[in-house]
């Protein structure tokens, strides 16, 4: 618990510090932190609170739970598709025997199909406005306990659930219009956390090391949304112009005002799988062209004298800077290593690779369920052009999305880590 306790502090303190070098001055910057420090202390008591609540009390366990079951419901779903277009390559019935040791899992047939469902679903509740509504009153809390515009509450609430690009087109009309201050939180939370569509994934990965890992990747999502904002927060207390038009509360409704983003419930269907379908391709390259590259790198790196009689890739490389981080996480001595390769591939590849990685371990149950706060993100290094092209694809106007895209990385990474940290206080 030291050791998690010190990380905390150290990653409040370094928000700091990043925050106070990008400021105008430190006397604003002090000054700013001396009329928001009520906001900043607010945002903490409520991730600790959340945290024990969503790892301690039954009731929360249950919700989580009961909204774990669900999203299976979605994988299982999912898979009578892919039975039904691919056969046993989707996940049928096998037509020959398998060795032992050997799977017919195909991952791009069986566990990535997932996103397509749930975008379609994701398409009808934007278009009931069901996602708009319970977005809309839910957000309201981030609104009164960070003062940030109700539109950003909204967003930060349906990030839980939705993606990096999914989640700005609840207040796309908005996306344009909006100051550094509320394109950093979206930004971060793009990094901060991952979505519904790939959950069940990640928790098929892990089924056989740890039963409840959806419960986890889901509260992983609910308290990174808090980490998130916090560290926003302390970075950039007070922005004069993002504090006028909050106490404005000139936010318009979304659940009246936005115009439908579809023609009808057809559309919406239709819209929602064809979107998601390019993003399952999407992913697909990515997956193909990512674990190539850093193939191809560590070939490479692989020509250099071994260190300690092992040769040098870019895993290692990133390890070493993770080592330091990974020993905050409380883990044990003879495990700090191996997990810290598992963030370095995370961070170099993407957390779907790592949490093969993670599957592959021998780590004890404890040290897991961390990992799994730790890698529940899209914080990889591809993932900040895929980023920020997709918010300038909905939004070619805003003017703060590269100015800010690296910060937000960085701010990204931090909340994680005080997610993991916090959590492993708790475990």
């Amino acid at each position: 618990m030291i050791r998690n306790l010190i990380g905390y502090v150290l990653c409040i303190f370094l928000v700091f510090y990043i925050g106070m070098k990008k400021s105008e001055s430190k006397q604003k910057y002090f000054d700013d932190i001396k009329n928001n420090y009520k906001y900043i202390l607010f945002g903490i008591l409520l991730q600790v609170f959340m945290t024990f609540l969503l790892l301690k009390s039954q009731t929360a366990i249950d919700i989580i739970s009961a909204i774990s079951n669900f999203i299976f419901k979605i994988r299982d779903a999912t898979l009578e598709g892919t039975k039904f277009v691919f056969g046993y390559l989707g996940g049928g019935e096998v037509p020959f025997e398998i060795k032992p040791g050997n799977s017919a899992f195909i991952f791009a047939f069986q566990a990535l199909p997932t996103i397509i469902l749930v975008g379609a679903i994701s398409a009808i509740l934007t278009y009931t406005k069901i996602i708009q509504f319970m977005s809309k009153i839910l957000g309201a809390i981030f609104k009164y306990t960070f003062n940030i515009k109700e539109s950003i509450g909204t967003v930060s609430i349906a990030k839980i659930f939705l993606g990096q690009i999914e989640a700005p087109l609840l207040i796309k009309d908005k996306l344009s219009s909006l100051k550094q201050f509320d394109t950093l939180i979206i930004l971060s939370l793009a990094f901060s956390t991952s979505s519904a569509s790939v959950m069940p994934i990640y928790a098929d990965v892990l089924k056989n090391l740890c039963h409840n890992a959806l419960n986890h990747l889901i509260i992983s999502n609910v308290i990174n949304v808090i980490s998130t904002i916090l560290v926003c927060k302390i970075l950039m207390p007070c922005q004069n112009d993002d504090l006028q038009e909050n106490n404005l509360n000139n936010d318009i409704l979304l659940v009246n005002n936005t115009k439908k983003p579809y023609k009808n419930l057809i559309d919406a269907v239709s819209n929602g799988i064809s979107s998601s379908a390019v993003a399952w391709w999407c992913i697909v390259c990515a997956l193909i062209g990512m674990v190539a590259l850093v193939s191809f790198i560590n070939y490479l790196l692989s020509l250099f004298p071994e260190i300690n009689d092992e040769p040098l890739s870019l895993q290692r490389i990133v390890a070493l800077i993770m080592y330091p981080i990974t020993w905050l996480f409380d883990i044990k001595g003879n495990e700090i290593m191996q997990i810290s390769q598992v963030l370095g591939t995370k961070m170099v590849v993407n957390e779907t690779v790592a949490f093969f990685d993670l599957a592959k371990s021998n780590l004890s149950s404890d040290s897991i369920i961390k990992v799994i706060y730790a890698i529940n993100n899209f914080g990889n290094f591809a993932c900040i052009g895929i980023t920020a092209n997709g918010l300038l694809s909905l939004a070619p106007q805003q003017a703060y999305v590269t100015k800010t895209i690296n910060t937000a990385f960085v701010c990204g990474f931090i909340a994680t880590v005080l997610t993991t940290v916090l959590v492993s206080i708790f475990l």
